[in-house]
Parts: C-alpha cells; sequence; structure tokens
C-alpha cells in the first residue's frame, strides 16, 4: 500500500490511536480506520505493482497483507469458510482486459494462495464455501437450446393454449422459467470434488434483465443463502441491510426535509424512500431507492438525528449511483452495489467518516472475528 504520513488522535474515554492518510486533491485516498471497537476489521482489495493485494485492515492504522495476485483488482470477490481460516477469492473474466475467469483458494492464516480451476459448465455467478469446506459455484449457463414444449397429455384441440417452452440440454429438458423478461438460461450448482466441477443441481431461469431470477431458482443457492452464517462471510454480502430498510411514503415531511436540504426536484415516478436506523445507533440514515423496485439504496441520502437532517461527511456519490449498505453494531459500511468501491465507514454514533477509498475495490467487513489462540495461532 502507499506509504502514508501517520499524526495521533486523542478519543476522550477510550485510546489515542493512529490515523493514517494520504491527501489527493482534497479527498481521503486510503485512511487507516480509528474505531474504539478493536474488534472490527475490513477486508480491502488495492492495485499493487500491477496486481492486486488483498489486506486485514485493522485498527490503529493496523495493515495485514494477506497474499498478492497477479491481475487487475477490478470486480474481484472474496467468500469464507465459517472458521474464517480460508477463503476463495475470484476475478470474473474481463473481456476488455483480456482476462480469463480467475479463482484461487487461500489460506488466511498461513497466507498460502492455490489457484482452481474455473467452474464449468456455465458462466460463474458466485463461489462460495460451504458448512463442510467444499468450495461451490453457482452458474449461468446460455449455452442451451430452447424448444417448443410438449403438450400435456390429454390436451383435445389445437385451441388450447400451447404449452410453454423448454430447454434441451444433455438430453433432458427443463421447462422455462415463467419469469416474463429476460433470457433463458440453466442455472447449475456444482461442487469441487477430487479437482473437478461435479453438478449438483440444474434449473432453467432468466437472466440479463432487471429482478430476473438467475442463480436464485436454485434450492442449493437459497440453502446457502438460509444458512446466514455462511453468507455473512461473502464479499458480496448476500444477506445485507436491507432487510430492515423502513418505507417511508413519498408525502412525508421527512422526505421533503430531504428534498430541502439537497437541494432535489420531484421527479414524476421517483423511486421510493426508506429510514435504517438499527438499535445502538445515535443517527439514522435517510435515502432514496432505485426505480426498479429491488431494495437498494442510492447516492441521496443523509444522516437524521429526531427531526434534524445533516449532510452526510465526505459522501461523494452520485445521486443515481447504487450503493450497498453495510452494518456491524454501531458501523455502516457503504460502498457501490456489486463492486466493493468506493467505501465509506461511518461511526453511526458520531456520524463521523473513520475510512474512505478512491483506489480499494471488493470492501467488506472482515467476517466476525474468530479468535486465533483458539486455532493454536499466537
Amino acid at each position: 500500500m502507499p506509504l502514508m504520513q501517520s499524526r495521533t488522535l486523542v478519543i476522550v474515554g477510550l485510546i489515542s490511536i493512529f490515523a493514517g492518510l494520504l491527501l489527493v486533491g482534497g479527498w481521503i485516498v486510503s485512511a487507516a480506520l480509528n474505531l474504539a471497537d478493536s474488534a472490527l476489521e475490513l477486508s480491502v482489495f488495492e492495485p499493487h505493482a500491477g496486481g492486486c493485494a488483498w489486506y486485514r485492515q485493522g485498527t490503529s492504522g493496523e495493515e495485514k497483507e494477506i497474499t498478492k495476485f497477479a491481475v487487475d483488482c477490478a470486480k474481484v470477490q472474496a467468500s469464507w469458510n465459517l472458521a474464517g481460516d480460508s477463503a476463495v477469492v475470484w476475478f470474473p473474466d474481463d473481456e476488455l482486459a483480456s482476462q480469463d475467469e480467475l479463482l484461487y483458494l487461500v489460506d488466511v492464516r498461513n497466507r498460502k494462495t492455490r489457484r482452481l480451476v474455473a467452474a464449468d459448465p456455465g458462466e460463474p455467478q458466485l463461489y462460495a464455501i460451504g458448512e463442510d469446506d467444499r468450495i461451490l459455484a453457482f452458474t449461468e449457463n446460455q449455452q442451451i437450446n430452447v424448444v417448443a414444449g410438449q403438450a400435456a397429455e390429454g390436451a383435445e384441440s389445437a385451441a388450447a393454449t400451447p404449452p410453454p417452452s423448454e430447454i434441451e440440454y444433455l438430453g433432458k429438458r427443463y421447462p422455462s422459467s415463467t419469469f416474463p423478461d429476460g433470457q433463458d438460461v440453466l442455472v447449475h450448482a456444482l461442487d469441487l470434488s477430487s479437482g473437478s466441477w461435479q453438478v449438483a443441481e440444474t434449473k432453467a431461469s432468466r437472466c440479463c434483465a432487471e429482478g430476473a431470477p438467475g442463480v436464485s431458482a436454485l434450492n442449493s443457492y437459497l440453502a446457502y443463502l438460509k444458512d446466514g452464517r455462511l453468507a455473512e462471510r461473502h464479499s458480496a454480502r448476500l444477506l445485507g441491510a436491507e432487510a430492515t430498510y423502513v418505507s417511508i411514503p413519498e408525502t412525508s415531511s421527512i422526505v421533503q426535509k430531504v428534498r430541502d436540504k439537497l437541494k432535489l426536484s420531484v421527479d414524476a415516478g421517483e423511486a421510493p424512500w426508506f429510514s435504517l436506523k438499527p438499535s445502538g445507533w445515535k443517527k439514522g440514515l435517510v435515502f432514496r431507492g432505485t426505480r426498479s423496485g429491488a431494495r437498494h439504496a442510492t447516492g441521496v441520502a443523509v444522516f437524521s438525528e429526531g427531526e434534524a437532517l445533516q449532510r452526510i461527511p465526505g459522501f461523494t456519490y452520485k445521486p443515481n449511483d447504487v450503493l450497498q449498505l453495510m452494518i456491524r453494531g454501531r458501523y455502516l459500511l457503504v460502498t457501490e452495489w456489486g463492486s466493493g468501491m468506493q467505501p465509506h465507514l461511518y461511526d453511526m454514533q458520531s456520524g463521523q467518516l473513520l475510512y474512505s477509498s478512491t483506489v480499494a475495490t471488493g470492501v467488506t467487513f472482515w467476517p466476525e472475528p474468530w479468535k486465533e489462540s483458539q486455532k493454536g495461532v499466537k
């Protein structure tokens, strides 16, 4: 990481800790964390010497480099096992960078990395590590043949409703998804066994449209999501803060106050509004969602405290940016949706900006701390 100047900050009633700052054009490019909670850490990927370095960034400017990859950091994602001592890290293929799909297994404790063969068939949408430490993949396969469906037995006339189309694949037929938009695909759940990928489940689905089910048509994927212990350990934050959003009527006074605060005009068919204030937060968040109907946050947001509103410190997002909100106790981590870029970490007791970066990507909270002493590591 870049060399950073240090200065000492005194936090009344807590401890004196250090903040590493690198200022470019007045913006914080990379700032070390200044936290009262010594257990909080971030997973951060940053460009390094033409490649990508992975850091475990903790309190008082403490940074632990896990490993380096000889590949561009763009779109990087990671998923840990339950113990937190190993992770799969992957870099989706990138036509512009002529970069193939790259997949690695990382021994986090010993900082050892091993390249794995990418999942096949289909285009991987997600890799994960299951409860039994098996490496999993969920893929979308567009190399399919869509055929007319077979009429139900007993259909009496040509005037009967034609049967739905089917996907023919490897001698089997799968009824097409009933989702109205998008493109027909097959989705697969696979696990890596004895060095090769084995297909555990296949279903028809739809992709490439807002709200299309994609791999969520798979029972295996839904089971993975249901086990929140696993999904929480994924940098894509499959289980984010969405479930805790509270809807706000567009006609409410708080929405009008936000418009006034941010000098927003009223658009026809405006997106929905939400608030977020988990137990233990002094500050709340009021924000506008997206028009798609998905419960995503956007760059139209303010802090709230009672009836008072406050512009969010260092909030560099544009109004139409789609954001991911992640919560760990009193802390709120905001990143660009799907990429983990442009991270901003806030203490929602004080509203203070603790960390931001214009170069980091794939940023998420490090999974809940696991005791190294219990692993035999001092």
